[in-house]
């Protein structure tokens, strides 16, 4: 088997393992440490197998008559050297096409968010502080993302908690927006867009970053049970809030920007993690995942060297200067 079909089954390997793993580091690690291993382990397997595939397809390509014949490199030592079934560097090829443009369409579409989150805070904070209160129809509680971005919690919302309620409230929105929580979920969402076998990543990544603001609340406040029944209690308030005046749980201001809110994800599961003691932290084990997406990458990068190695091997002319 060829160096870059290595690399390729290695990335493929290394993002299935990712992948199931994800959600057992999640619960396994402090949520803060989890999501940011994840969302670094998780772009750089994705460019990893971005490599292969693309070595793989390279390599078949430069193995065409045609394409040997205007680079002046021999076709013949290119198939020698690099034996891969022309079928699947078209595949390898396709895919590259195929995933690149989904990892640009999500990129571009991302950043096109953020502009737009940025603009809404500007408008919406005045010059103000990062919390604003709006009075309208909706209730609910979120982190708008953006270069400053802000939190926005309804009046209706905040009228029905206590003080402590409140206190975990703000809390938790505001270390969405401190620890910028939005930029590991973006960074995960481009690599599953890069490799779909990382959506489960991603996901994970989303949990992640609520666990962290739900820890960063337990701490600021001082007590994980209080923290935890605040946090229940506010999803609660959220949904009959919401269904008693018919309107969905997202505020009229949001369109199409990037939110993080209280609320959003698996809510009993949180607070459940909260009545348990605080997680420790493992560095082993993070420092393990990061070292294998290293050593991946590596591979990957190894394996388009292979590819530049042999065309150069292939080409005297080009060697020689002739």
């Amino acid at each position: 088997m060829t160096l870059p079909l290595i690399a390729a089954l290695v990335a493929v390997l290394a993002c299935l393992l990712v992948g199931r793993s994800a959600h057992l580091l999640l619960r396994n690690m402090r949520p803060a440490q989890a999501v940011v291993v994840l969302a670094l382990v998780s772009v750089t397997v994705s460019l990893a197998s971005g490599m292969a595939l693309t070595a793989i397809a390279v390599a078949v390509i430069a193995s065409l008559t045609a394409v040997a014949s205007d680079g002046h490199w021999s076709a013949s030592i290119i198939r020698t050297e690099v034996p891969i079934p022309g079928w699947l560097g078209a595949l390898a090829a396709l895919a590259v096409v195929v995933l690149m443009a989904r990892g640009a369409v999500r990129t571009v579409s991302i950043v096109m968010a953020l502009v737009r989150a940025d603009r809404l805070c500007r408008d919406i904070r005045a010059d103000g502080g990062p919390v604003v209160v709006v009075d309208d129809e909706s209730a609910d509680a979120y982190t708008v993302a953006g270069i400053r971005g802000c939190v926005v919690i309804s009046q209706r919302l905040l009228t029905r908690l206590t003080a402590d309620e409140r206190r975990v409230l703000t809390a938790h929105e505001l270390s969405h927006l401190t620890k910028r929580h939005h930029l590991y979920v973006h960074l995960a969402d481009i690599a599953a867009a890069g490799n779909p076998l990382l959506a489960p990543v991603s996901a994970a990544v989303r949990l992640g970053v609520e666990r962290w603001a739900d820890e960063d609340a337990a701490t600021g406040i001082g007590d994980r049970r209080v923290t935890g029944r605040a946090l229940a209690r506010v999803a609660l308030l959220r949904s009959e809030m919401s269904r008693a005046i018919a309107v969905p749980t997202v505020g009229p201001l949001l369109v199409r920007v990037p939110v993080l809110g209280v609320g959003a994800l698996l809510v009993a599961s949180r607070v459940q993690a909260l009545l348990q003691p605080k997680p420790r932290p493992y560095p082993g084990r993070a420092a393990a995942f990061l070292l294998l997406s290293v050593l991946v990458l590596l591979v990957g990068v190894a394996s388009l060297n292979h590819i530049h190695d042999a065309i150069e091997g292939a080409a005297p002319y080009l060697r020689h200067g002739h």
